[in-house]
């Protein structure tokens, strides 16, 4: 379950429920047929240990590892943050949120602080698991991409989709920074393995606002 359900459901049900999804993965990926298995974790799994949501995806992380086998690869996508053109609430996520205020006419960056995140398309993370399954590899690999800070985005964004587009932020460049990414290493390597060149960040946009715009809700 998602990070909000530890306060909807309090954190025994939200553990035990989690723990009962991950038994059922584990019977389903040891069917005789199955060939792969691929579950998506968190960055909160090394960033917020003592949190029940990054405890439950590092417990999740080390017992789908188990599950692999000569003829069954097993692979985790630790996933930060990610873009693509399906979003059920685009207005709840900074990198939808954003294109579709950009059509509105003003982009508005809510953080006072820096805030830096790194993107890749949700097709290309996918793409990389299944090719790297295909080719018998097990593992753990982190999303990653170009590193970007949300400021930039809106740069990018209003160039990309909405150049009469206003940027509204009150920044104050003296405030901790907030970074919530990997160090690009794995998602570079693994991309590079399975011959994948991942979308920049200008294509992602493209994707994103191809599907978003007009009309987001």
């Amino acid at each position: 379950m998602t990070r909000e359900r530890v306060a909807r459901e309090g954190e025994e049900s939200f553990v035990s429920t989690n723990r009962e999804l991950m038994e059922r993965f584990e019977r389903y990926a040891e069917f005789p047929t199955v060939r792969g298995a691929l579950t998506v974790s968190s960055g909160a799994a090394v960033t917020e240990p003592h949190h029940p949501y990054g405890r439950m995806k590092a417990e999740e992380e080390k017992r789908a590892l188990t599950l692999a086998t000569s003829k069954r690869g097993v692979v985790v996508m630790r996933t930060y943050s990610v873009s693509g053109p399906h979003v059920r609430r685009p207005r709840a996520y900074a990198f939808s949120n954003m294109i579709c205020q950009s059509e509105e006419g003003e982009i508005r960056i809510q953080s006072h602080a820096p805030v830096f995140r790194r993107y890749c398309s949700v097709g290309d993370a996918i793409a990389v698991t299944m090719r790297s399954i295909s080719g018998g590899r097990s593992g753990v690999f982190e999303t990653g991409g170009p590193l970007v800070e949300m400021g930039e985005l809106a740069q990018s964004i209003r160039a990309t989709v909405a150049p009469r587009a206003r940027i509204l932020r009150d920044l104050n460049p003296e405030a901790p920074e907030q970074r919530y990414h990997s160090d690009n290493v794995s998602w570079q390597e693994w991309s590079s393995a399975v011959g994948l060149e991942p979308a920049g960040l200008t294509e992602q946009i493209r994707l994103v606002a191809a599907t978003l715009l007009p009309g987001c809700t």
